[in-house]
């Protein structure tokens, strides 16, 4: 009798907790997509790359540095676009000096090229990343926004992502929809820091 009861009270506490989510999320999202997909909490198929980054709270710096860097309203276009973004976390490795000296008008150009770095017309998600790879030897280019080549290499079940020198990141998250694209959350800035 009593291990009837706690398997109802658990199926009960189960059932409660996915219509809470229903509630929250919205019919037909999947609850358990926004708990898998760190870095990609609070984002929408249906918004653009920039309506996303304001929406999810772990990209506030990365959005802050498009503003400055005028390339808002590029990635809040149709697109299509993929966005190698990093999140706050990533951005936190840099230096605060460095981090505000891009901020100003001054350096405009060099934060301009810094995230054209990061992102690339086109939407490239992992399994067309991965054949690419395949098909090209070991290793896909890619031709930046900044209009600079990017390379994307695989190493173990990872995609690694540089600027064919010192500068690499790798994809974290992938394939996050959006509806002018798609975003990989990677682990580093690629910049020197």
């Amino acid at each position: 009798m009593r291990k009837i009861f706690f398997t109802l009270l658990a199926l009960f506490i189960i059932s409660y907790v996915n219509a809470q989510m229903v509630g929250i999320l919205g019919e037909g999202r999947n609850a358990r997509e926004v708990v898998m997909r760190p870095g990609a909490t609070n984002m929408s198929p249906q918004k653009n790359i920039i309506e996303n980054a304001a929406s999810s709270g772990d990209f506030s710096t990365l959005l802050m540095l498009l503003q400055s860097a005028g390339l808002v309203e590029t990635l809040s276009s149709p697109g299509p676009y993929t966005l190698f973004a990093p999140a706050n976390k990533s951005f936190s490795k840099i230096s605060p000096a460095n981090l505000a000296s891009l901020s100003d008008n001054e350096h405009k150009s060099q934060l301009t090229k810094i995230l054209g770095l990061h992102a690339v017309s086109g939407r490239f998600d992992q399994n067309s990343l991965q054949k690419m790879i395949k098909d090209n030897d070991g290793t896909a280019t890619l031709t930046t926004l900044a209009g600079l080549p990017l390379t994307v290499t695989k190493k173990g079940k990872k995609l690694v992502i540089s600027d064919g020198k010192n500068l690499k990141a790798t994809i974290q998250t992938a394939d996050v929809e959006q509806s002018n694209g798609i975003i990989h959350v990677i682990d580093n800035v690629l910049m020197e820091q």
